[in-house]
C-alpha cells in the first residue's frame, strides 16, 4: 500500500524523505522548499522533521480511509540555512543516529554537513570537507560495520 504523508501544496516542493524509529516514535526527515523555474528542486529549501508515534502512524497507514497527515504528529524545522537540499537520516546503532544534509549558500556554493546524536533529534551539524574534493554529497543511508560508520557519497 502506498500512502502520502506530506500532502501536496501549491507552490511547495517536498522531497528526499527518509525515516528511522526510536523509543516508539517514527522520525520522518524531509526537505521542503518553494517551487521555482530555476533549479530542479526549487528554492528556499528547509530540512524538516515530522515525529509520529509509531502506533498512531501504523493505525492511520493501515486504515486507507483515515487521513495520514502531519497533524497526527509534531512537525519541526531542523535546518534552514540558505537553500537546504537533503535530509538523510540513518540509525548507526541502538543510540547513535546521523543526519546528512547539504545546502547551497548565497554564492551558489554547495556545502555538505553531517550531524550525529544519541537520539534522532539534531541541533548542530559539522561541514564535511574531504581533501582533494571540490565537493561531496551523501547519497543514501549510512551503516555501521565492525564499529565503523560508513556513508555512501559521490563528488568531484
Amino acid at each position: 500500500m502506498i500512502r502520502t504523508i506530506i500532502p501536496r501544496k501549491p507552490g511547495t516542493y517536498t522531497a528526499f524523505p527518509t525515516f528511522v524509529t526510536h523509543d516508539g516514535d517514527l522520525y520522518l526527515y524531509y526537505r521542503q522548499g518553494e517551487t521555482a523555474r530555476e533549479g530542479g528542486h526549487g528554492r528556499k529549501g528547509r530540512v524538516r522533521c515530522l515525529i509520529l508515534e509509531e502506533s498512531v502512524f501504523l493505525a492511520a497507514f493501515e486504515n486507507n480511509a483515515a487521513p495520514l497527515t502531519p497533524e497526527l504528529g509534531h512537525d519541526r524545522l531542523v535546518f534552514s540555512e540558505h537553500n537546504e537540499m537533503d535530509a538523510i537520516v540513518s540509525r548507526l546503532g541502538s543510540h547513535r543516529f546521523a543526519l546528512a544534509t547539504r545546502n547551497y549558500d548565497a554564492d551558489g556554493r554547495m556545502r555538505t554537513f553531517l550531524s550525529l546524536s544519541h537520539t534522532p533529534v539534531f541541533e548542530q551539524r559539522t561541514e564535511v570537507k574531504l581533501p582533494g574534493a571540490k565537493w561531496v554529497a551523501f547519497y543514501g543511508k549510512g551503516c555501521t560495520v565492525a564499529g565503523t560508520h560508513f556513508f555512501p557519497a559521490y563528488g568531484e
